[in-house]
């Protein structure tokens, strides 16, 4: 789908490749899996749609001050937060200071006070930060897999000891991983069962949603802060309610 080389990956680092087609640039880890894409007309667009489901978050945690992200990519969820949610400070870890480059140079990732960038290892990263964030995004993946750390229950333990009360931690999965179900035992059992499962519709990403709160919001409340936030971050919150609800049985509870 995206065949058109911009910069080879001799030219930016190895394994590294930015490639356009049709009017959106994507990033690459040395394989044909897209890490991150970007509409050159519409830098602030969330382009694939798992990183709209992944907006999601604000259904759990209104108002957020500070937004941690495990693992930067090309930046589009930067770029989407720092456009919309101009009252919260970003952090974004990057263990390969390559992508880094490629995000600088091709796409406009925003440096400024109000976001920064540490190339470090994300799990080691979060774990000596208790209480650091009230959202946490981990999206990492190298070209072929799930970063290890996301098969370590101290990772997602560290995760919740990083957030602040009622904060809310987002992980992008692959559903077609054969060691889904486990990785999701893991976030379930670090959460202590407080967890909602959000399947994108396109590639098979599963965001698994880890809750700091014992209190689930009820399917009401989720659906006002969705028509809420719907105006400020242009996506179909409502029906990300609506397959919350119809696959989660805790939220079919508190109808």
């Amino acid at each position: 789908m995206f065949n058109r080389f911009i910069r080879h990956r001799q030219d930016i680092a190895p394994g590294v490749q930015v490639q356009e087609h049709r009017g959106v640039r994507s990033l690459h880890l040395g394989t044909p899996h897209v890490q991150s894409a970007m509409r050159i007309q519409a830098p602030d667009r969330l382009e694939l749609e798992y990183t709209r489901c992944m907006m999601a978050f604000t259904l759990f945690c209104e108002n957020p001050r500070d937004i941690l992200m495990i693992g930067l990519g090309g930046g589009s969820i930067v770029r989407f937060l720092h456009a919309r949610i101009p009252e919260a400070n970003l952090k974004s870890i990057e263990c390969n200071e390559e992508v880094l480059h490629a995000a600088r140079a091709w796409f406009n990732l925003p440096e400024d006070e109000r976001h920064v960038v540490h190339i470090e290892d994300g799990a080691a990263y979060i774990a000596i930060r208790p209480h650091a964030a009230d959202v946490i995004f981990v999206d990492a993946f190298d070209g072929n897999d799930l970063a290890p750390m996301l098969g370590s229950e101290l990772f997602y333990l560290d995760c919740l000891r990083a957030l602040r009360d009622k904060g809310v931690v987002a992980v992008n999965l692959w559903g077609s991983d054969s060691r889904f179900r486990d990785k999701l035992e893991l976030i379930r059992a670090a959460f202590d069962g407080k967890i909602l499962c959000l399947p994108a519709q396109v590639r098979g990403n599963v965001i698994v949603f880890g809750l700091k709160s014992s209190n689930f919001p009820s399917p009401a409340e989720l659906l006002q802060r969705a028509r809420d936030m719907q105006p400020i971050f242009g996506l179909d919150l409502e029906g990300y309610v609506t397959t919350l609800e119809a696959i989660n049985p805790v939220l079919l509870a508190r109808r």
